[in-house]
């Protein structure tokens, strides 16, 4: 297994172990709380990875912009996939913006020029069968308006501009660490300007959430730094589908930390079964 794969899909395990660390804070808190707690997380743990790393801050003008311009986009499509989950519920929600890889496959090719062949296309729609079977019937009897379904698919596709974005950056610089610090800034000068004086109210400290929004804050800061490495190694259409196994590693550790909150049926390993075996085409190809 190469360094990109690897990378991508320990950036797919950071991603699930944060949603297990949100989802057990946000027993006594709110969305807006954990997003205000961990967002200023970012900037100086990237710093301290890119001196630790020995890059430079020092990038050119259209790195940067990309790299700021990722951070933003990557804001809009996480709210618009925390409004997705409240209108048309998480199962329904989830299971769409595992779309994400074609939206990025789509625009990597025509766009950046790179190849599709029939072993990713086969692995990147075993994960996508995985992902919704791990998610079909959690919700059953809900109901939602049509075109909330607009949601989640503008959202995964938000997320594949951000793929797009940070591949395209790290090209002009080849400093992906360099390159999360400004991603991870244009996404908190937003938040603090727009978001946060119209939320206030709503970001309340609970000390019993803090612990738990911290862990989630350094894995997110994890994740997306090995994500920006994965990107400067390797192509968009093999980094894009290994990072949407993110549900896999959720579910997985949600049936070992969340007994008292989740319920983890059969249904897991089955997807499993679909989500491994599509990781496995990608990353192992001939």
């Amino acid at each position: 297994m190469v360094l990109a794969e690897s990378l991508a899909i320990s950036a797919a395990f950071l991603w699930g172990l944060a949603a297990i660390a949100l989802r057990r804070g946000l027993v006594n808190s709110n969305t807006w709380t954990a997003l205000a707690f961990s967002l200023p997380m970012g900037p100086p743990l990237y710093l301290v990875l890119v001196m630790l790393a020995g890059e430079s801050l020092n990038l050119s003008t259209q790195a940067i912009l990309f790299f700021i311009v990722s951070g933003l986009v990557a804001l809009g499509a996480r709210g618009i996939s925390f409004l997705s989950i409240d209108r048309v519920g998480a199962s329904v929600s989830t299971t769409l913006l595992g779309t994400k890889p074609f939206f990025a496959s789509l625009i990597a090719i025509t766009l950046l020029g790179e190849e599709m062949t029939i072993q990713i296309a086969l692995g990147t729609m075993l994960i996508f069968i995985g992902i919704t079977i791990l998610h079909l019937g959690r919700e059953r009897g809900r109901t939602f308006q049509k075109r909330h379904l607009l949601l989640p698919i503008t959202a995964s596709a938000g997320f594949a501009i951000f793929d797009i974005l940070v591949r395209v950056g790290v090209l002009f610089s080849n400093s992906p660490l360099a390159g999360s610090f400004y991603s991870a800034i244009g996404g908190l000068v937003v938040f603090s300007a727009v978001v946060i004086p119209t939320r206030k109210r709503m970001i309340k400290t609970n000390s019993k959430s803090i612990k738990h929004f911290a862990v989630a804050g350094f894995a997110i800061t994890a994740a997306i730094a090995a994500q920006f490495i994965a990107f400067s190694l390797g192509n968009v259409i093999i980094i894009a589908p290994l990072t949407s196994t993110m549900p896999f590693f959720a579910v997985i550790l949600a049936a070992m930390f969340l007994r008292d909150l989740e319920r983890v049926g059969q249904r897991t390993l089955f997807s499993a079964l679909f989500i491994v075996a599509g990781a496995v085409m990608i990353v192992f190809r001939w």
